[in-house]
């Protein structure tokens, strides 16, 4: 069979599209720049092909090109229809209003069900509560309602708002707590100040942003590990780095090898 390299150039005889049942031909073609007339291109097939897949409205779009007896091309889109959402909905969310939530997820009614977007609208919801302190904030949606009807209804459990109430050390004989929040992201609760938002992740990222300056300082066997305490109505946190120093190493000697043309006297003084 020749390929789309041999087929350049040659008459645009008709534009196809197979497969759409609940999408129009004439919505797909309005995106489609391969025109009936023109010269084949396979450049401007493939970015017809990226269009028609960003409608997000198919699960897969394929496209064809085959010559014709007459010396000309039939260019063929072959779509893979989803089922689309209907309508979305949320249900459970008190302290974050349903338009805000809407602008944060990337999936509009009318576009196809995409598990991969379904997860990634999921976690920017979740990400949001966490980001104003609703670290337990746990999101999930009807899946079978989704499947049957085209009702995607996210159903959050927002969880207590927490706040970091304090922040401390254990184990730093070197160095002063003071000194060492400078090097740590989290950080306590001040009214309108600081929100004291309290992220796991960012955790992990404290002990080693710790590990490092601790390294940094010649303590290179340094053990750092954190404890969370929680309230009993889990709306505040204590935070509790708690570091194993070891010993300090420092540099007892400087020898240089290898050295003919110039005196180790006149290197070390470099």
């Amino acid at each position: 069979p020749l390929t789309y390299t041999a087929l350049r150039g040659r008459t645009v005889e008709d534009v196809r599209v197979l497969g759409n049942t609940q999408v129009s031909t004439a919505i797909i073609l309005n995106v489609v720049r391969t025109k009936v007339g023109d010269k084949f291109d396979p450049a401007t097939v493939e970015e017809d092909y990226q269009r028609i897949y960003q409608l997000k409205k198919f699960a897969n779009v394929e496209a064809k090109a085959e010559p014709t007896t007459t010396g000309g091309v039939v260019v063929t889109f072959i779509v893979t229809e989803q089922k689309q959402i209907r309508e979305i909905r949320f249900r459970g969310n008190t302290k974050i209003d349903t338009l805000t939530l809407i602008k944060t997820i990337d999936i509009a009614e009318g576009e196809a069900i995409d598990p991969f977007r379904l997860s990634l609208a999921r976690q920017a919801i979740v990400s949001l509560y966490q980001s104003r302190n609703f670290p337990y904030a746990n999101v999930e949606f009807e899946r079978d309602r989704l499947t049957s009807a085209g009702d995607l209804v996210f159903v959050i459990t927002e969880g207590p708002n927490v706040r970091v109430r304090k922040v401390d050390f254990v184990g730093n004989n070197s160095y002063s707590d003071d000194r060492l929040k400078d090097q740590v992201q989290t950080k306590y609760w001040i009214w309108i100040f600081r929100p004291g938002t309290f992220d796991r992740e960012t955790l992990d990222d404290d002990v080693a942003a710790l590990r490092r300056f601790y390294e940094s300082k010649g303590f290179f066997d340094v053990k750092v590990g954190r404890k969370v305490t929680e309230s009993p109505d889990q709306t505040e946190v204590r935070v509790t780095f708690m570091i194993d120093e070891g010993p300090r190493y420092t540099v007892e000697r400087v020898t240089i090898r290898g050295n003919k043309a110039l005196s180790e006297q006149e290197l070390l003084s470099k």
